[in-house]
């Protein structure tokens, strides 16, 4: 049964972002520079520049783990893969 309650509001938000930090710990100094990450995507800016960019503020992350943030806060969406057409004998 729902509640109207703010407190229960409050707490939810609560877990939830205890939860976020206990699964992805990697991607708790990114959180604070997410709007401007996904600014600088959506402009065209590479992650490299980014990556080249925290480590002067001494964010200390890998390009592995900023690509992951990436995909997990949906800025940039998978590329598809293209199938290689398959070698057919010649008769």
């Amino acid at each position: 049964m729902p509640t109207d309650d703010p407190q229960s509001a409050d707490a939810l938000r609560r877990i939830i972002a205890e939860e976020k930090a206990r699964l992805k710990p990697g991607f708790a100094g990114l959180e604070k520079y997410r709007e401007i990450i996904q600014t600088e995507l959506e402009a065209g800016g590479s992650q490299r520049f980014i990556l080249k960019c925290l480590r002067k503020l001494k964010v200390e992350v890998s390009a592995d783990t900023l690509s992951r943030y990436v995909r997990h806060a949906g800025f940039v969406k998978p590329r598809r893969r293209k199938r290689k057409p398959s070698a057919k004998p010649t008769i």
